[in-house]
């Protein structure tokens, strides 16, 4: 069956014979292909040319596959180009070993965060290795349609954001403060990356709020109250059906939820609140705290600490995640907020 949607390939290895079969097959089914025996020669590919995929092997002439890995993974221009290590362990057992052993002690650690994508054990069949790189090719393009999915909503939530002035830069800032509570408390990439998301998309239901209440300068009515509310429940369902906020959600849905069960949607309480959510909680409050309300003016720092200090000690929020953000976030907050050009409304 050829390719729906062909992707542009490059493949590296010394072996001139490999390379052929797996080109010719890979082009059978509609690919675009190229291929090089160095590290240098791919290089140059690079430079005239963008790749959805790159398989690689980890013994090049001119240097490790490894290095080749890093340099796509930390470029600008390729970063999105997903990488495939091919390890040739036909080799004779103790030097296939060695050669696996000092890629896992030695290369992995050195290039963590520029890890390849993918791993492949040679020998393998040309018909299964066309297979890994296919699956590579169909993740990757999943992932560029979460991203897009992701960015369609932020745009949405930007423009909520720019109907109301003291809101200004509120996805921003808070972006900001959650990634650095997060990183205190030391969640994971992929928590920080969802405390960020759900930064810019928390309040992405208030898109179905009637405007004359978002706006309401006095206090709502029990009504209107519950229909501000419901922002919570329509945002979690508006992101629902993008799998890369899946973790994001339950901050999308809880950020409004106290640990004494008197926040809302659903009244929750305790660790039935998630985590990320209660680590959310408290920048977001202190966030909306800093910005003028209709009710009042936007209060300065210490002012804040109070009322947060306050509330922490009535049950309200979590009281590590309150030590964390007084302790390591706001310290360093009015120079990081100076230079990202992300001052507080008025």
């Amino acid at each position: 069956m050829r390719a729906q949607r062909p992707g542009d390939i490059l493949v590296v290895d010394t072996d001139e014979y490999f390379l052929n079969d797996i080109a010719g097959l890979l082009r059978k089914l509609g690919h675009r292909v190229e291929t090089a025996t160095s590290s240098h020669t791919a290089g140059l590919l690079l430079e005239k040319s963008f790749f959805d995929i790159v398989a690689c092997a980890f013994r090049l002439p001119d240097q490790r596959g490894t290095r080749l890995c890093h340099f796509i993974k930390s470029s600008e221009k390729h970063n999105a180009t997903f990488v495939a290590l091919v390890l040739d362990l036909s080799l004779d057992t103790s030097e296939g070993e060695k050669v696996f052993k000092e890629h896992f002690s030695i290369e992995q650690r050195e290039y963590d965060a520029f890890a390849p994508d993918d791993i492949i054990l040679k020998p393998i069949r040309s018909v299964a290795l066309a297979g890994r790189l296919l699956n590579l090719l169909r993740m990757k393009r999943y992932r560029q349609e979460c991203q897009l999915s992701i960015k369609s909503l932020q745009l949405v939530a930007c423009g909520i954001e720019e109907q109301l002035p003291a809101n200004e830069k509120h996805g921003q800032r808070l972006a900001l403060l959650a990634f650095d509570l997060g990183a205190a408390l030391q969640c994971d990439d992929y928590a920080l990356g969802s405390l960020e998301k759900a930064a810019y998309l928390h309040d992405i239901g208030m898109a179905v709020v009637p405007g004359a209440i978002v706006s309401k300068k006095g206090l709502l009515s029990p009504q209107e109250a519950l229909l501000m509310q419901a922002h919570t429940l329509r945002g979690w369902q508006m992101c629902q059906p993008v799998s890369g906020l899946r973790a994001a959600l339950g901050i999308i849905r809880c950020h409004h939820e106290r640990l004494d069960g008197s926040g809302y949607p659903d009244q929750k309480s305790g660790d039935d609140i998630p985590r990320l959510a209660q680590i959310f909680a408290i920048p977001h409050i202190y966030d909306a705290l800093r910005s003028p309300r209709h009710q009042r003016a936007a209060m300065n720092d210490e002012q804040a600490r109070k009322v947060l200090a306050d509330e922490v000690n009535a049950g309200y929020w979590n009281e590590e995640c309150y030590r964390a953000f007084v302790n390591d976030v706001l310290p360093m907050l009015p120079e990081k907020l100076k230079h990202a050009k992300l001052d507080w409304p008025v």
